[in-house]
């Protein structure tokens, strides 16, 4: 009986901390910070692969530009993963698989934003960027699942400029459009 007890006891502590789990990610996907740097929540994206080689782009005089990376393992059990970008709330881009684009801002600070693209809660990752006058900034995305359904957090961090430089070299360039 007492046994009985403690697996009631561990079932109903794992029966709240999913329903707490879930309520919070439901208070994320609402919460200001989320709105101002996402864009509208139902905006889905189509993406096209381009796996020719492309030089780094240079950013246009006085303005800034920014790479975003995904890196994503290459394995065919795992489906594949959209992550879209937004940028003080408006959806700018997405990359799939192992991708990046690059987009050009204007100096300030800027809200960057990267969100899943699936039907399940999606994770959101933010990170402000002070873009100066032809700056250059390097930020990449890693969601990773296994094949057994466990998934890790969500993480946008910046990338060292001599890594970007190989992931450009490496990585099929992102052609993404709102459907």
């Amino acid at each position: 009986m007492k046994h009985s007890a403690a697996v009631f006891s561990v079932i109903a502590f794992l029966a709240i901390g999913l329903l707490t789990s879930n309520s919070l990610c439901q208070k994320t996907g609402s919460a200001p910070a989320v709105k101002a740097a996402c864009g509208p929540e139902k905006v889905k994206f189509k993406v096209k692969l381009d796996r020719s080689q492309r030089p780094p782009l240079k950013p246009e005089p006085g303005k800034a530009l920014i790479y975003m990376f995904q890196e994503y393992p290459e394995m065919s059990d795992l489906p594949t993963l959209i992550m879209k970008v937004g940028m003080d709330g408006t959806w700018i881009g997405a990359n799939q698989k192992r991708s990046y684009f690059a987009f050009k801002v204007d100096p300030g600070v800027h809200h960057l934003c990267v969100s899943g693209q699936w039907p399940f809660w999606p994770p959101v990752s933010l990170t402000r960027v002070v873009a100066q006058p032809d700056g250059i900034y390097y930020f990449g995305t890693q969601f990773y699942c296994d094949t057994s359904g466990g998934c890790g957090p969500l993480n946008v961090e910046p990338v060292d400029p001599d890594e970007a430089k190989l992931l450009i070299q490496t990585s099929a360039y992102s052609i993404s459009h709102p459907k």
